[in-house]
C-alpha cells in the first residue's frame, strides 16, 4: 500500500476527503448544536398567551418592590450619604433590616418564577407547581401580601394543568429529583423562616 502523501493526510475529514463518513459528521453536528425549547401543546393559546403575561407581570411587580422599599427609606439614589443612611436604618432598626432582606428576596422568587413558566411552556407543569406551592409558603412567612396575591394568582391560572401533571412529575422524578426541582423555592423558604423567626424574636 502507498505511503499517504501529505495532501491526502490534510484532507482527510474535510470536503476534500471522498471517504469522509458524513453520517458521523452530521451527528456530531447535531449534538455541539444548541438544543432549542419546544412549547408544549396548546402553550401558543389566547388563554396561555395571557398566562405569560400574567406571570411577567407579577415577576415586574415583584423586581420592584426592593426599590419601592430604597425609595420609602430615601436611599433609592444611593449616593454616599444614601448609602450611609441605608446603613443607619439596618443598624438602629433591626425590623427595617429584615424588611430590606424580604425585598431584595423578591428579585431571587422573579427569577423562579421565571425558571418555572420554562418549565411549564415546555409541558412540565408539575414542577412549576411544586415550586409555586414552596414559594407561597415562604411569601407568607415574609408576609408578603404582594408576593402571596401574585403566586396565589398564577397558581390558581396555572391549576388545572398542574394538577393533570403533578402525579406524573413526582412518579417519573422521584422524590430526590423533586426536591432537586424545587431546589431553589427551598432556599427562599429556608431564608424566609430564618427572617420570619428573627422578626418574632424582635417584636
Amino acid at each position: 500500500m502507498a505511503k499517504k502523501t501529505r495532501a491526502m493526510e490534510a484532507a482527510a475529514g474535510t470536503k476534500l476527503d471522498p471517504n469522509r463518513d458524513v453520517s458521523e459528521l452530521d451527528r456530531v453536528q447535531k449534538a455541539l448544536k444548541p438544543k432549542e425549547s419546544k412549547l408544549a401543546p396548546g402553550m401558543n393559546s389566547k388563554r396561555e398567551q395571557l398566562t405569560r403575561r400574567m406571570f411577567a407581570t407579577v415577576e415586574v411587580v415583584l423586581v420592584v418592590i426592593p426599590f419601592a422599599l430604597l425609595a420609602m427609606s430615601g436611599t433609592l439614589n444611593m449616593g454616599v450619604a444614601a448609602v450611609d443612611n441605608l446603613q443607619t436604618f439596618m443598624k438602629e432598626d433591626p425590623a427595617f433590616a429584615i424588611s430590606f432582606i424580604t425585598a431584595c428576596l423578591q428579585c431571587f422568587v422573579a427569577y423562579l418564577l421565571r425558571l418555572g413558566y420554562r418549565h411549564y411552556s415546555e409541558g412540565d407543569a408539575g414542577a412549576l407547581g411544586g415550586n409555586l406551592v414552596v414559594l407561597l409558603c415562604a411569601e407568607m412567612l415574609m408576609t408578603n401580601y404582594v408576593g402571596i396575591a401574585g403566586i396565589a394568582l398564577l397558581l390558581w391560572r396555572t391549576w388545572r394543568r398542574v394538577t393533570d401533571q403533578l402525579r406524573d412529575w413526582t412518579g417519573e422524578r422521584g422524590a430526590g429529583g423533586a426536591l432537586a426541582d424545587v431546589s431553589g423555592s427551598l432556599v427562599v423558604l429556608a431564608l424566609a423562616a430564618i427572617c420570619f423567626f428573627a422578626g418574632a424574636q424582635i417584636q
